[in-house]
């Protein structure tokens, strides 16, 4: 049960990100956001966060 509770806090931040990730792009997209080193570090975070739930689910 723990273990289940430390995927879904996994799963949020997954979620949390893609839709940081998402106001990102669309403020590329109208040319408003300069901090486009951003979308390379969440898309890394995001990946590391899938394959630490992939590995637990696994386990």
């Amino acid at each position: 049960m723990n273990e289940e509770k430390k995927i879904e806090e996994l799963n949020k931040k997954v979620l949390s990100l893609l839709n940081k990730q998402l106001k990102l792009r669309m403020q590329k997209r109208i040319g408003q956001e300069n901090k486009m080193h951003l979308l390379k570090k969440i898309r890394r975070d995001i990946a590391r966060l899938k394959t630490r739930i992939k590995e637990k689910s696994v386990v």
